[in-house]
């Protein structure tokens, strides 16, 4: 996984203050945007959230969902469960593990600000897994930031400093999920948060 986890980055292994963080930037209207907007999940739909952090996308989904939440910070998973409780079940792990583990087929599958952490080899490599555990109609949602032309130079700035190190244009992810996915709409959005940045959704079906 390519990620800065040294020098300043290092405080974001924490729960408290990553999700500080994210309030701070107006991540909590970012999510429930992101949910209302583009999600729109279900009422009685299976959620799996790889690299879920803190499953704070949980205030935002119906009661009656089903989630399943997975991330590689032992740390975080544990802020997840202290907060959520049997509200969803939370499991550590990498989401390269994911055929290994028993998870019921989703109807949605969330990757909130994953991809431009892997490589373009470990970006094909999930879609590969991903897809054929989809239920039927199932989606994969992905949100990450993303480089446009005549970019804020705010959001440029910290786009380039993000801990993952392979944020992507546009057509650049559309590229990565057109070998496994048959139905595939991008969205830029430059509204979800209260500072310039731009996230590019992408909403993937077979």
């Amino acid at each position: 996984m390519a990620q800065a986890t040294y020098g300043i980055y290092s405080i974001l292994n924490f729960s408290w203050a990553y999700t500080s963080l994210q309030n701070f930037v107006g991540g909590r209207r970012a999510r429930k945007r992101f949910v209302e907007w583009h999600v729109h999940p279900g009422e009685n739909d299976t959620i799996l959230d790889i690299g879920c952090g803190t499953a704070d996308i949980l205030e935002y989904l119906p009661a009656s969902t089903r989630y399943v939440g997975m991330d590689m910070s032992e740390k975080y998973v544990a802020a997840a469960r202290r907060r959520w409780g049997t509200r969803g079940t939370f499991r550590v792990g990498l989401a390269e593990e994911i055929e290994t583990m028993d998870i019921p087929a989703p109807d949605i599958v969330l990757l909130i600000g994953v991809l431009h952490h892997l490589d373009d080899e470990q970006v094909a490599r999930l879609f590969d897994k991903v897809a054929p555990m989809l239920a039927l109609n199932g989606r994969v949602i992905a949100i990450d930031p993303t480089y446009v032309q005549r970019q804020h130079p705010v959001a440029r700035l910290l786009i380039s400093y993000d801990r993952g190190r392979n944020v992507r244009t546009e057509p650049h992810y559309r590229e990565l999920a057109s070998p496994v996915f048959t139905r595939i709409k991008t969205t830029v959005e430059n509204r979800l948060l209260r500072i310039p940045y731009d996230h590019v959704i992408m909403e993937c079906s077979r």
